[in-house]
């Protein structure tokens, strides 16, 4: 029984997914295209109600005002202008659990006076978004040293709106000066890349006095992975490998069974060191402690949880604290996670309504909101996400789109990029960082039968597998807009399915379903292109998913 999804029933999945491509019909409307037929799920469960998200007032409380001519802006583009001391609120509201992101627009004058606003980026709780205003006719700079910089595109940010860009080690100063007597806070806007890293700032809070600050510490190092796991879909595996963070060559360090047949897809949490494999057959959810030292894998008490049938997905958390599984069956299984043992709990609610024949799950990088993409209903699902981990349909969901398969969210939030089965299409919607409300920005032709998608941790590059063309496509992302152009094709193995790139971003990896191996490729730093590593390529027994630590 442990083989009876071999090969054949591999084949029989490939043949399901070409049937979604063959139903699509390609014309100028991208007219529906149909669920295959793995879909035995019943669509009158539903989305149910929307809850709406409660609206908050933005208040701003300024002191030591004795100019004339300030004005204030908030994160929806309204203007306040200020007279005198007070507390005054601005007329649009803002969704709870968003900043509200105060910016001073015009400084006063007559006399000169610099204002500084404190707590602009705090998000609205309790609904309360209030913000501090502190001006003065004396004002300070913010200094600091950068150490350990070897990536490009670090981005600084004082208080809420002083954004500075770092290319290099050494001393750095913010634009805008801090008013005497106000708050300064400086944090990481943009983490730099090629390589990825992680800088951390040290004294970058305080108040400001008479003199400059100098004393702000940017201390930056390199992100390095160091295992991949394959999960291997007739064999009832999962194979792991060692990562070499200079080469990006990875070498077997053997197999461990899972607990069912089928595992299909995957999906870790390298900050807890666990990973969590799904069951494409009947269902359920194993879990995985990651060893730090070796990378071997131990099978977690109580594994496999329960699930709905067919894990087409799963989805971590930001925080490691909860985990959804995807089922074909229209449903999302949540637990919570037990933060010393990874023991999974159904979650209050679970498992929650996800159309009729889902594939993809992907939550934003706050983890406030998730998106499914569901080939049954031609549809993508929103859901706000709870801070027990629960999920509830957001409003304006679902949103219509044929053939929708696979997605990702960009590193900021702001642009959602869907797969279309049977459309050889991408879409590209652009995400209200208010509401997660989506908004299709634009679409883009992609080769044949497009798969697997993954998304360079710059936002500048997006990777997508052609299993009908047996490629690789990579894409140029335009920051303002979202939309993408086609930059470099390359070939992979046969039936190229899922991708992942190193936590470095140096790197990235295609599983080959057919070909039984997984393709190796450099990132071009400057281009975005993949670039073959040389060597043979490593074997693996049908890959599905993959998966880095």
């Amino acid at each position: 029984m442990l083989r009876s999804f071999g090969k054949s029933a591999q084949t029989r999945r490939h043949a399901s997914w070409l049937a979604v491509a063959a139903l699509a019909t390609v014309a100028a409307s991208l007219a529906a295209c149909g669920s295959d037929g793995d879909n035995e799920s019943n669509q009158s469960g539903g989305m149910g109600s929307s809850e709406p998200v409660p609206k908050v007032t933005i208040r701003a409380k300024v002191s030591g005002l004795t100019g004339q001519g300030l004005v204030l802006q908030s994160r929806l583009g309204e203007t306040l202008p200020v007279t005198a001391d007070g507390e005054l609120a601005f007329s649009q509201q803002i969704d709870e659990g968003t900043s509200p992101s105060v910016t001073v627009k015009t400084q006063p004058i007559s006399p000169n006076q610099q204002c500084t606003v404190e707590g602009g980026n705090a998000a609205a709780a309790n609904g309360v978004a209030a913000v501090t205003v502190v001006c003065s006719t004396t004002s300070i700079n913010v200094r600091g040293a950068v150490s350990g910089l070897a990536g490009a595109g670090l981005v600084l940010q004082n208080n809420a709106g002083d954004d500075l860009a770092v290319s290099s080690n050494g001393a750095f100063v913010f634009a805008l000066p801090v008013a005497r007597g106000a708050h300064y806070g400086v944090s990481v806007r943009k983490q730099p890349s090629f390589p990825s890293q992680q800088c951390v700032v040290t004294a970058g809070t305080g108040v400001a006095a008479d003199a400059d600050v100098t004393s702000v510490a940017v201390s930056c190092t390199t992100q390095a992975s160091r295992f991949a796991y394959v999960g291997d879909y007739s064999a009832s595996s999962v194979t792991a490998f060692t990562l070499d963070a200079s080469s990006g060559v990875l070498a077997s360090i053997g197999t461990v069974p899972t607990p069912f047949t089928a595992p299909l897809s995957a999906s870790g949490d390298p900050k807890n060191m666990r990973l969590f494999v799904g069951n494409g057959n009947v269902g359920g959810l194993a879990v995985f402690a990651v060893d730090p030292a070796t990378g071997g894998l131990t099978l977690g008490p109580g594994s496999p949880y329960p699930t709905g049938t067919s894990v087409q997905a799963v989805a971590t958390h930001p925080s490691g604290k909860s985990v959804y599984a995807l089922s074909l069956s229209g449903t999302i299984t949540a637990f919570s996670v037990n933060a010393l043992t990874g023991a999974l709990t159904p979650i209050a609610g679970s498992p929650f309504a996800a159309g009729a024949a889902p594939r993809a799950m992907v939550l934003d990088p706050t983890g406030k909101r998730a998106y499914v993409a569901d080939t049954g209903t031609n549809s993508l699902y929103a859901f706000n996400v709870s801070a027990t981990g629960a999920l509830a349909p957001a409003a304006g969901s679902p949103y219509t789109l044929a053939g929708a398969y696979n997605l990702v969210v960009n590193p900021e939030g702001t642009f959602l990029y869907v797969t279309q089965a049977g459309l050889d299409t991408i879409a590209v919607y652009a995400i209200d960082v208010n509401s997660g409300a989506l908004t299709l920005a634009s679409q883009c032709p992609s080769g044949a039968g497009p798969r697997g998608i993954a998304l360079h941790a710059s936002g500048r590059y997006l990777y997508v597998s052609n299993q009908g063309a047996n490629t690789l496509t990579a894409y140029v992302i335009d920051p303002a807009t979202g939309s993408l152009t086609a930059a470099t094709t390359v070939a992979t193995g046969a039936q190229p399915i899922n991708l992942a790139i190193d936590e470095s971003g140096q790197f990235l990896y295609v599983t080959n379903s057919t070909s039984d191996d997984v393709y190796m490729y450099r990132i071009d730093p400057l281009t975005g292109a993949p670039v073959a590593i040389g060597g043979a390529q490593p074997a693996a027994v049908n890959p599905f998913s993959i998966t880095i630590f």
